[in-house]
């Protein structure tokens, strides 16, 4: 089986998307952007011709139609508009040998569509892109964290230089530690 590259994974949910039979249109925003369709609207949002100010509207229009609307729909589009910035910051993110490149990528578009739903962004909000995009890498880096730390205590028992009396011992503590510990109240 052949591996799709990244970009090439969220190109082809993109393409998906404006293959449907109905690909979805901006309607009810703002009066410039109403009925612009997806392709035209990732055109609009990347284009550095445009003012910040601009493209920050298209995107910001984008995610409320992605947390208002069918998700399934627009969250290939809020994906393919980000997805120069978001190879910028995978490339940030150092993948050890237990944490593969493919599996940060996959954690990177769930915190982007994550951080799409909840960042907090006001009618005129400002900064769109930049809020996305922090707080998704930031969700990142804590998984990061969080995996590495959590890969990094397990043990290969099956590894025949792990002694047998010592794996008992191991599995003896981490049944123990996952209870909490009862506290006596006036015995010492």
């Amino acid at each position: 089986m052949e591996s799709i590259s990244f970009p090439e994974q969220l190109r082809q949910g993109f393409h998906e998307v404006l293959a449907s039979a109905r690909p979805p249109t901006l309607r009810g925003s703002h009066p410039t952007l109403s009925g612009h369709a997806a392709d035209r609207l990732v055109r609009m949002a990347r284009d550095t011709t445009l003012s910040p100010r601009v493209r920050d509207r298209i995107l910001r229009a984008v995610v409320h139609r992605y947390r208002s609307g069918r998700r399934e729909e627009w969250a290939p589009i809020v994906l393919e508009i980000l997805a120069p910035q978001m190879l910028d910051l995978l490339v940030t993110f150092e993948p050890s040998g237990l944490i593969s490149g493919e599996d940060v990528a996959q954690q990177l578009v769930m915190a982007t569509l994550g951080a799409a739903l909840t960042v907090p962004l006001g009618r005129n909000a400002r900064w769109v892109e930049q809020r996305v995009l922090l707080r998704a890498g930031q969700g990142v880096a804590r998984w990061l964290g969080r995996e590495s730390r959590r890969r990094s205590r397990r043990a290969d028992l099956d590894s025949p230089s792990v002694d047998r009396q010592a794996v008992e011992v191991w599995r003896i503590r981490e049944l123990v530690s996952t209870y909490p510990e009862r506290h006596r109240r006036g015995r010492r």
